[in-house]
């Protein structure tokens, strides 16, 4: 993989696991992205003294907890964050990231009651 990721893949009864290799590189692959992305949120979350805390990261997610009012702010560093993320990549791997990558932002009182962020 572009990032230094090795797969092996050995057959099972004569046969190699077609679902695995498939989906190993592409998870690998956006498993490295993620940690990009949260090391360039983290910064910026950091810089902009926002009244909150980055809680956890899950999988392809990042959950912070910030005080009412906030959230408009947050949005803009994780959309800061993406937009970041192609030349953070190519700095770090030397090979050029040339896919869409989009953000998604939802925001709620707790983890069960969120919904899609738009504006307020």
């Amino acid at each position: 993989m572009p990032t230094g990721r090795v797969f092996e893949f050995l057959p099972k009864d004569g046969k190699y696991p077609e679902t695995t290799i498939k989906n190993y590189p592409v998870q690998g692959t956006g498993a490295d992205i993620m940690s990009i992305i949260r090391v360039i949120f983290t910064k910026l979350f950091r810089q902009a003294n926002i009244k909150g805390v980055i809680i956890s990261t899950v999988h392809d997610s990042i959950v912070v907890d910030v005080v009412s009012g906030e959230e408009g702010k947050v949005v803009k560093l994780f959309e800061k964050a993406f937009e970041l993320m192609p030349k953070n990549f190519e700095i770090i791997f030397g090979e050029e990231y040339n896919l869409p990558i989009f953000c998604e932002v939802s925001v709620g009182p707790n983890l069960k009651d969120l919904i899609e962020y738009v504006e307020f």
